[in-house]
C-alpha cells in the first residue's frame, strides 16, 4: 500500500477538502459596496404597492378616440304600482292591449261556493234544497275582471279575500 505523504504547510488532507463547504463570501449588489444586501420584497415594511387593475398578461382597453365620450344613461327608478282589483269594476291598463280601460266583472262559481254548499248538505240542508243558496249569492263567488276591448282575463279575485 501506498503511504500517505506529509503535506506541506497548513493545508488539510485531500479527503477533508472534498467534503468541506466552500468558504463564506458575502455577496454585495453592484453599486452597494459596503452596505448589506437589500431584503426580499415580502419582508419590506410599510405600505403595500398598489394593486394592478388587470391580471398579468391582460392589457387595459384602449382609450376612446378623441372627440368620442362615453355617455352613461341616467339612473332611473321605475316604481310599479300593482292595483289590487276587488269585487267592483276598476280602471286599469290592460296587459294585453295596453289600453286604459274600466274592467267588466263576471261572477264565477269558485271553491268557497262549493265549500259552503257542502257544509249545508252535511247539516241536512239538502232536504229543502237549501244547499243551492250559495250559488245565488254573488259575495260567495269569485270575480273575474275582463278587458272590454280584447276580452283578456286581467284578474281573478277570490271570494272572501
Amino acid at each position: 500500500m501506498a503511504e500517505k505523504q506529509p503535506l506541506s504547510g497548513n493545508a488539510p488532507p485531500p479527503d477533508v477538502l472534498a467534503t468541506a463547504p466552500p468558504p463564506y463570501v458575502e455577496s454585495v449588489a453592484p453599486g452597494n459596496y459596503g452596505q448589506p444586501p437589500a431584503p426580499y420584497p415580502y419582508y419590506q415594511q410599510g405600505p403595500l404597492p398598489p394593486a394592478q387593475p388587470y391580471p398579468v398578461g391582460m392589457q387595459a382597453p384602449p382609450p376612446p378616440p378623441p372627440g368620442v365620450g362615453v355617455v352613461m344613461p341616467p339612473q332611473t327608478t321605475v316604481i310599479v304600482h300593482q292595483q289590487r282589483l276587488g269585487r267592483i269594476p276598476a280602471t286599469c291598463t290592460c296587459p294585453n292591449c295596453h289600453q286604459a280601460v274600466v274592467t267588466q266583472t263576471m261572477y264565477d262559481v269558485g271553491l268557497m261556493t262549493w265549500l259552503i254548499c257542502g257544509a249545508i248538505v252535511l247539516f241536512g240542508g239538502w232536504i229543502f234544497c237549501l244547499c243551492l243558496i250559495p250559488f245565488c249569492i254573488n259575495d260567495l263567488k269569485d270575480v273575474r275582471h275582463i278587458c272590454p276591448n280584447c276580452k283578456y282575463n286581467i284578474h281573478l279575485s277570490k271570494a272572501l279575500n
